[in-house]
């Protein structure tokens, strides 16, 4: 059951993103095992198109599902791709 537009779906990738930058980088233990899990929740709702706090409200996603097409999926892989390099390079630079 999907109920997320491309928008949220894009906002979720960048939580997951920055969730992953900072188990990476920031955290160690339990927390880094902590948001790595968050991680991957996060982001298997944002690859599904699934969000359950829109579920417990009925609210519905800004955009159609069916309107996702192959050229919108293709730009939030690359703005995922790209969020990702990003925050790791300077992650590297701010630990040095």
């Amino acid at each position: 059951m999907k109920n997320e537009g491309a928008f949220e779906r894009g906002i979720q990738i960048t939580m997951a993103a920055a969730l992953l930058i900072g188990a990476f980088f920031w955290t160690g233990g339990i927390w880094q095992i902590i948001l790595f899990l968050l991680v991957c929740v996060v982001g298997t709702f944002a690859a599904v198109g699934f969000c359950p706090l829109y579920a417990l409200i009925g609210k519905g996603g800004s955009c159609s599902i069916a309107k996702l097409t192959k050229g919108k999926i293709a730009f939030l892989s690359i703005y995922a791709f790209i969020l990702l390099a990003v925050g790791f390079y300077l992650s590297m630079l701010i630990k040095r």
